[in-house]
């Protein structure tokens, strides 16, 4: 795995209290774990990172990361107090 990457799901999972194993698993439904996910993703999506490249590291499609990609923007939009978490979490990630 990539070393950005992997520094950006240490760095998200810190903030959850959840193993890192479960915030990977493809089929972990809804909730903190699904946040996570999605939050990675974004941060590498931001970092330059491609969806595909994404896709490949955490075992899914390309069209999965898209649809998490726009489903996140939304949250983001409609959630106010996860966009600071959002922004919280990527300062002391990506510093």
């Amino acid at each position: 795995m990539d070393r950005k990457i992997k520094r950006v799901i240490d760095g998200v999972a810190k903030h959850y209290p959840m193993r890192k194993e479960r915030m990977l698993q493809k089929q972990s439904g809804n909730g903190e774990p699904a946040m996570a996910r999605y939050m990675a993703y974004k941060m590498l999506s931001e970092q330059g990172i491609a969806n595909t490249e994404i896709a490949i590291s955490f075992e899914m499609k390309v069209e999965n990361v898209t649809k998490a990609l726009k489903r996140f923007d939304d949250w983001l939009t409609i959630y106010p107090e996860l966009k600071k978490k959002y922004e919280l979490i990527k300062a002391h990630t990506l510093k």
